[in-house]
């Protein structure tokens, strides 16, 4: 939705004023704009060793079945 293209916006244009914000996020209750917080922070190079390991664990149940399929899930991971 409108958050992940704004995460993906500020994210692309290497607007680090946008860092604190995105870092915010990630405590969203939404997956799925948790996971857009993630990838921005790790193009950013700030590295949250707890999240990348919930992403590195994800497969293709629960919630996240509902929001990825396999192909992103292995995106994701990438």
């Amino acid at each position: 939705g409108l958050q992940q293209a704004a995460i993906l916006t500020l994210t692309k244009q290497k607007v680090s004023e946008a860092v604190e914000p995105i870092q915010t996020l990630l405590k969203s209750s939404d997956i799925s704009v948790r996971y857009a917080a993630t990838a921005a922070l790790i193009d950013f190079r700030i590295l949250d060793a707890a999240l990348i390991t919930e992403i590195l664990l994800l497969d293709q149940d629960g919630e996240v079945k509902k929001i990825f399929n396999a192909t992103q899930i292995e995106a994701l991971k990438m």
